[in-house]
């Protein structure tokens, strides 16, 4: 009476993963761990979204070169730190991102967005408009210089008549990118953690009458201890005698207060926290892991490998949450 009826199982669909990869200078190294842990896990990754350096290791590790990157983080110096730095007169910011393309092309020959084994997309601020740009096409390095540009630190970037800098101050973490882009499951890796605590712990408190008014004058090149501001100080010309003297004053004193450096980065840092924060209420990822390199500041790159451990290590702490949420 009744034909024979094929009973089949539905092939499950396997879920998108989209990682979102945050922005915070050296701390950005933790990155490489993160997606080192997720490899060795047999996580794929169908979607990238980062900003500033999350752009960086995104651009690299969705060229399919994550190892190359690894070693060469991991065998980085202060005087590499240094090399891969140009310095300029400050008008505009103290660093250029000149050496970007350089730091880019020795791990790919990949120049274009197309060219990657991994959609990719990069997040960058309209200087003057406030306004998100999100880079998905063209040249890869023109996205990734734009991203990572830092207001007061690094030159804006012109890229299509738009005048660029971090996106971090727009999206620090970018979730809701990763989530457009088409991922069921998406991992936030926000560098933020215990960064305003370690601050905090730092602070002193400096009065007026403890402030040596001979400071500026007496310190001079001679006494600099920071290697990066040495070389900004050489750069100078000898016109720029009081630049000089508010240069030799960052140095290590009985006045502990923060470089120009300092007080930029950790300006920032406070304002992306606190965006990170308002954006995760909103567009909530299914995984934050959340590194704690709240110590490095933001020339640290020489410690690659305390940064890249630690990106490891919280992402194995998070991995039976990962891999249940890519079951389920």
């Amino acid at each position: 009476m009744f034909k024979n009826i094929l009973f089949y199982k539905k092939k499950t669909k396997r879920k998108k993963i989209g990682v979102a990869l945050g922005s915070g200078s050296s701390r950005g190294w933790a990155h490489i761990g993160v997606l080192d842990a997720l490899d060795k896990n047999g996580i794929k990754i169908d979607y990238i979204a980062g900003t500033s350096i999350g752009s960086f290791v995104g651009a690299i590790y969705a060229a399919g070169e994550l190892k190359s990157l690894k070693n060469f983080a991991l065998k980085m110096k202060w005087k590499d730190v240094l090399n891969n730095l140009d310095f300029t007169f400050p008008r505009y910011g103290f660093l250029t991102t000149e050496k970007v393309s350089n730091m880019i092309n020795m791990h790919t020959n990949i120049k274009q967005f197309n060219e990657l084994n991994i959609p990719l997309k990069i997040i960058a601020t309209n200087l003057l408009t406030g306004e998100q740009v999100i880079m998905d096409s063209g040249n890869i390095v023109d996205a990734v210089s734009a991203s990572g540009s830092v207001p007061g630190i690094v030159i804006p970037f012109v890229r299509n008549g738009e005048i660029l800098v971090d996106g971090g101050l727009v999206n620090p973490v970018p979730v809701d990118i990763v989530k457009e882009m088409g991922a069921d499951v998406v991992i936030a890796i926000d560098l933020s953690k215990g960064i305003i605590d370690h601050k905090l712990k730092k602070q002193k408190k400096v009065s007026k009458k403890n402030i040596d008014q001979k400071l500026y004058s007496e310190i001079y090149f001679k006494n600099i201890e920071n290697p990066i501001i040495k070389k900004l100080t050489r750069k100078l010309t000898k016109a720029e005698k009081v630049v000089f003297e508010k240069v030799g004053s960052w140095k290590k004193s009985k006045v502990d207060l923060p470089n120009i450096f300092e007080t930029f980065a950790t300006s920032i840092d406070i304002m992306e926290t606190q965006i990170t924060k308002m954006n995760f209420r909103i567009s909530k990822p299914d995984v934050i892991i959340r590194p704690k390199l709240g110590d490095l500041k933001f020339f640290d790159f020489n410690l690659g490998e305390k940064a890249i451990n630690e990106g490891y290590k919280r992402t194995i702490e998070k991995m039976e949450e990962i891999k249940s949420l890519i079951n389920q």
